[in-house]
Order: structure tokens, then sequence, then C-alpha cells
């Protein structure tokens, strides 16, 4: 543990490693000279040790120099300087090659923390990035978790101490069972399940799903390691997509019953296959336009403007329309049958009305009124400017149930088309449209 919190420290400040060699070399010759009888370098190699583990390989070399000099000088016996002269070289050779070896050795074990630090660093950084915790099971009662697992269970590891019974009360009532009996078959000799979805309950009363990976390893005991994975996201997109699978079949639903009626109304007021083939696919076509603008924006809905534009598009150039109103977003039931309405004014005009002459508009506006209980109304207006003279038509087809009846339920309101000399206008109102 001081290694890992403390060695670090140091070797990031060189300075602090080189003044502790200097004070272990100092130590070293005052015990050396208040021992007179020990050998010339016996407190010399304890300071080499030390001096390389603390500063690292720089400090320990520097030690390992100073002290063959201070040996040299002091502590050699004034005698060898005769006929053993060179005893005093080849002691000094063996202390050198002692410390350089103690010095190597010392800083392999350097690169293996330093390399082991990293790796756990590494696993460390994996694990969070994966909302993971690791744990390490030791049957009956020894539990070791690390700092990410405490995290995930919403525990504090300086006040908190792992232990099964401290994971059982964070585990969700309705879970509970299945993990105590999942824990009491592993203590008696089961291979554990590798993986098991739960749920738990977090201090702030929030529920979130985990989910465990683990195995079994024996080295004289057996102990369970494992993974423990946050995978609330997960579920929570898993328990989205089926809800959309029901929306969608739903909507399906509505849509063969909006088709069918569209068939139905379209063959009785055509006259040939060719003119029904043609009317079908153009209204599958608007309906199709709809679909994608809600496919792109994940069936959230569509902006009010781009579903305007495009069942426009297929009529006229931008040049003849004019639209204006609020940024708003249109559920996707308002955005289907909103295209439709805009559809089926739209092929009108080109037929008889203000699309069918060269000088003729259109000018769709809308606005937001603000209502009780913090519901938005919207109000949209079609009009039909430069056409040729209005007759009032008092047939009640398809694209008329759509723009009295279908769209305005949809979006929870109300629907006029009125039938002015100067041009046709619909009014749309409705308080169920908008996404707040």
């Amino acid at each position: 543990m001081w290694i890992d919190r403390r060695l670090p420290a140091l070797r990031r400040r060189p300075a602090l490693g080189y003044l502790a060699a200097i004070g272990l070399l100092v130590i070293a010759v005052l015990l050396r000279m208040m021992l007179p009888g020990l050998t010339p370098f016996a407190t010399f190699y304890p300071a080499i040790v030390l001096g390389a583990f603390i500063g690292g390989r720089g400090p320990g070399i520097a030690v390992l120099v100073a002290s063959m000099i201070c040996a040299w000088f002091l502590f050699f016996p004034p005698e060898s300087v005769g006929p053993r002269y060179p005893w005093r070289f080849l002691s000094l050779a063996v202390f050198a090659i002692g410390g350089g070896l103690i010095i190597f050795v010392v800083d392999l074990l350097d690169i293996a923390v330093r390399r082991l630090r990293a790796a756990r660093e590494r696993l460390r950084l994996a694990l969070r990035t994966a909302d993971a915790g690791a744990w390490e099971w030791t049957p009956p009662d020894k539990v070791e978790w690390d700092e990410t697992l405490f995290e995930l269970l919403g525990l504090d590891p300086k006040k908190d101490k792992p232990s099964m019974e401290l994971f059982l009360s964070r585990v969700h009532p309705a879970d509970r069972q299945k993990m105590r009996e999942s824990g009491e078959s592993i203590l008696a000799g089961a291979e554990p399940n590798p993986r098991d979805e739960y749920r738990i309950i977090r201090p702030d009363g929030s529920i979130a799903w985990l989910e465990n990976h683990r195995t079994v390893t024996h080295d004289g005991t057996r102990h369970v390691i494992g993974i423990t994975q946050d995978i609330t996201r997960r579920k929570e997109n898993e328990q989205r997509v089926v809800e959309l699978m029901r929306e969608v079949a739903h909507r399906v639903k509505n849509q063969y019953s909006v088709i069918l009626a569209m068939i139905r109304e379209t063959g009785k007021r055509t006259r040939s296959p060719a003119e029904f083939e043609a009317e079908v696919e153009s209204r599958i076509s608007a309906l199709a336009r709809s679909h994608d603008l809600l496919v792109n924006g994940g069936w959230v809905g569509a902006k009010i403007h781009e579903v305007i534009v495009s069942q426009l598009e297929p009529f006229c150039s931008s040049d003849r329309y004019k639209i204006s109103g609020p940024a708003v977003l249109l559920k996707p039931m308002a955005v289907q049958y909103l295209g439709m309405a805009i559809y089926e004014l739209a092929t009108n005009s080109a037929k008889h009305g203000a699309l069918s002459s060269r000088t003729g508009q259109l000018e769709i506006v809308w606005s937001v009124v603000p209502e009780a209980d913090e519901k938005k109304r919207l109000r949209l207006r079609w009009q039909e400017l430069g056409g040729p003279v209005v007759t009032p038509n008092r047939s009640r087809g398809f694209g008329r149930q759509v723009l009295e009846y279908l769209a305005p339920t949809a979006l929870g309101g109300t629907g006029k088309l009125s039938f002015l000399p100067d041009g046709v206008v619909w009014v749309l109102e409705g308080d169920g449209a908008l996404v707040h």
C-alpha cells in the first residue's frame, strides 16, 4: 500500500530522491564510524538498497559511487597500501558488482511495479467506462469489492465493509431470494451460473439493473471472482423497444384501417382501374413521406414545416407557397394525419384550385396558443389565392373525411373546410398535436 500511495509521488520529484540518497549516505558513514569493527562496506549496502528503492536508478548509482569513495578514503586500514593493496581493489570491485546487482534488481522491481500499476489503471478505466465493478468472494464470508462496485451499489467505501448480507440488503426484494439461493448453491459446491441479472435499490430510492459475470478459481482455496455491470440503460432500451413495437403494431393497424377506407372511397369515385391505381398509389406515397419523417425523428415526432413541405413538393415549387409559424414538434399521430390532410388539399388545388393556375398561390400559417393544464392549442390555416373562382363542392369523398373528421380527431380538435370565392380555406385547431 505504501508503494502504491507514496512511491509514485517521490518518483515525480527527482530532487527528493537525491536528497534521500545523501541522507542515507551520511547515516551509513556515521554508523560505520560508530562501529569500527565492521567491514568497510557493511553499512553501505542498506543505503544503496534504500536509495535505489526510494529515488530510483539515478540516486541508487549516486549512493554506490559515493559509498566507494567514502570507503576508499575513510575505512580501509593504512597497511592495505603495501602488500595488501591489490586486496583493496578487489574488495572495491566486489562491492561495486554487488551494489550494481542491487540497483539492477531494484530497477527490475520498479519496472514490474510500474507495469502492474499501469495494468491496474487500465483495468480500472475499462471497468469504469463499462459501468462495471470487480469483486471476489471466498466462501463462506470473505468478500472484496473494488471502488466502482461500491459506486454501483450506492455504498461508501469509507463506512461500509463488503459482505454478502450487505450486498443482499441492496438487492430488490423480488430478486433477493433468487440471489440468496444462488449463493447457497455455490456454498454447497455447485458451479455458479456464469451470468445472471437482478435489480438493486440505491439509497436515493432509484432502481438499477445489474448483471453478474462470474467464475470459480482454485489456489488451494475456492474463490468466486466476477464482474458486475450496470445494465440499466440496456434494460430501459429493451423496454422502450417493446413499447415501440406495441406502438408500431397499433399504428400499423390504424394505417390498415385508413388504407382500407382510402381504397374503398377511391374505388367509389374512379372511373377506370388505371385511375384507381394512380390515386391509391399517390395517397400511399403521401403516407410514406410522413412515415419517413417519423423514422428520421426516432418516432418521437416531426417538425410541422417539414410535414407541410414534404407533402407540397410533388405538386409545386417553393415559390408557389408561403408558410409561416413557430417551430413546433408534432406527435406521431398528428404527423401522419396532418400529412394526409395537406396532401388532399394539395391534390385538390392542383386539379381545381390555386395550383391549377399559373398565378395561384398557397398560404399556410399556424400559431400556438397556451391553454390551461400546460396544454397548447395548435391553430393552422390553409388558404388558396389567385386561382379560379371556387364553386362549393357538396360531395363528401375520402379527402373531405380526412379534412373534417380524421385529421381533426387525430389532433384532438376541429377542422373546418370553406369554399370561398377567392379560394379554398381550411382551418384546423387541436390541443393534442404537439410534443411538449
